[in-house]
């Protein structure tokens, strides 16, 4: 949850909005270290890909994220080679594209 300097609950419509705002911005000051087009959501399958990467128990990682069944998304987020950092369900790539992958 976001909140404003007051405490108050920022809508989730405001938060995902600004996100490729400032993807953009950063871009436009970081050239040669450009991040590719994510929506905020994104981050939650990056942090939740990450956890299982490093080993942690898919029904750790589900309980994190709030799923009450541990196999509601672990099949989209299954490692296939922690060495590329790929992982099942496709990867994101410089300039939007979504390159899909087979499932584990």
């Amino acid at each position: 949850m976001f909140t404003t300097g007051w405490g108050e609950p920022i809508h989730p419509d405001t938060v995902s909005s600004l996100f490729p705002i400032l993807i953009k911005r950063h871009n436009a000051h970081h050239p040669k270290d450009p991040l590719p087009h994510a929506r905020l959501h994104d981050l939650r399958h990056i942090h939740a890909t990450t956890l299982l990467l490093a080993g942690v128990p898919v029904h750790v990682v589900a309980a994190r994220l709030g799923h009450a069944d541990p196999l509601n998304h672990s099949s989209g987020l299954c490692p296939r080679d922690p060495c590329s950092g790929s992982v099942g369900g496709g990867d994101l790539r410089p300039g939007d594209q979504r390159v899909s992958t087979p499932r584990c």
